[in-house]
């Protein structure tokens, strides 16, 4: 039995409503912080934030306190992406919440007021007593490895940390105040040089030298043991977080025997090739596997060199990476790591539960919500 009050009417009503609702609100309050633009976009789905809040609300439309501690938690979060003004959001909420609710009473929708203002001054608070704010990158270096992929080199004004594996929020100006999770290619260091390994369409598939760049705190990651032996599989441009990972063990020199299969759907697609050569000479114990889908490129790949499979890397197989890996055996005694677009992802993982690979053994990338789209 679902009980009626103030707080679960007017989430029912935002269900309804979509998207029309965050769009009208933000309307609203970049005309209060036009800054804003720059780095939340009008399609996030506030209605779905609001809902969370009213339901963790009593009645009376006053937050309980485990409501107020995710509340703080959540600012930094958003604070690291440089949204930091509350009450102006509230104060655009409001006259919008009149138009959306008129079928609910006007003391109920004033409950709810109550309860969005109450998150405005909490968040305020926390956001002027914390420390995080994006990270600004120029980028010096766009670098087109086939039709759809591009390595992008940037330089930060101020180091970022992040683990090898990791991905970074990026955002840039002319993104509309969305963000997208981007992983490094290569470890942090004091210099403040990062990688990105960029597939079109993608925010960054259009960076050009000079732009400048937002970054925000790192997510995601592996835990990563360098004394055991480690199988990488990597599709596409998830190979930036592998290669973050060789290059770490590289400069740390603790090297487990380490096997990597690099998938792509086209040979041309294998951009890294030459690269990886290069790693591979001063590192016997890595062991590379180029894998396509295609044998031959199709003809708007677009191959260069970095492509081309250097004499005495081993012959690129044909087929799905996940059955091939597979086929190898359950590679117990392994730390297991996949990386890539999602559904790959999870195909090359079926493939080897189904070949009796333990489940624990392996690790995939934990995307958290992203607060920003």
């Amino acid at each position: 039995m679902t009980i009626t009050t103030p707080p679960n009417q007017v989430a029912d009503q935002l269900r309804l409503i979509g998207d029309g609702f965050s769009r009208e609100v933000f309307t609203t309050y970049f005309r209060y912080v036009p800054d804003a633009q720059l780095i939340v976009s009008p399609d996030y789905p506030l209605g779905d934030a609001l809902v969370g809040l009213f339901h963790g609300s009593d009645n009376e439309g006053n937050l309980y306190p485990e409501t107020i501690e995710h509340l703080r938690d959540v600012t930094e979060i958003l604070a690291a992406h440089g949204f930091r003004r509350y009450r102006p959001l509230a104060d655009a909420i409001s006259p919008v919440l009149d138009r959306y609710c008129l079928d609910i009473s006007a003391y109920d929708v004033f409950i709810i007021k109550r309860a969005v203002r109450q998150a405005a001054e909490v968040m305020d608070e926390a956001a002027a007593l914390c420390p995080f704010h994006p990270v600004i990158g120029q980028i010096v270096e766009v670098e087109k490895r086939c039709r759809n992929i591009a390595v992008v080199r940037l330089i930060v004004d101020t180091p970022i940390e992040y683990e090898p594996g990791q991905y970074l929020s990026v955002n840039t100006d002319y993104s509309g105040g969305r963000w997208t999770n981007l992983s490094p290619s290569i470890p942090c260091n004091d210099a403040g040089q990062i990688e990105f390994h960029v597939h079109a369409p993608s925010l960054l598939s259009t960076a050009r030298q000079g732009d400048r760049i937002r970054i925000a705190a790192a997510g995601g990651g592996y835990n990563l043991d360098y004394d055991q032996d480690m199988l990488l599989i990597a599709h596409g441009t998830g190979l930036a977080e592998a290669r973050a990972i060789i290059v770490d063990m590289l400069m740390k020199g603790r090297t487990p025997h380490t096997h990597l299969f690099l998938s792509a759907d086209y040979p041309g697609e294998l951009y890294e090739l030459q690269g990886l050569w290069q790693l591979a000479s001063t590192a016997p114990w890595l062991f590379i596997q180029p894998v396509v889908t295609h044998e031959s490129d199709a003809w708007w790949v677009g191959a260069t060199e970095s492509s081309q499979p250097p004499r005495g890397l081993h012959l690129t197989q044909v087929g799905d990476v996940g059955t091939i890996v597979a086929s190898f055996g359950t590679w117990l005694g392994h730390q297991i790591i996949i990386t890539g677009p999602k559904k790959l992802v999870a195909r090359t993982k079926k493939k080897l539960l189904t070949r009796g690979t333990p489940e624990e053994l392996i690790q995939t990338q934990n995307y958290q919500s992203a607060y920003f789209i």
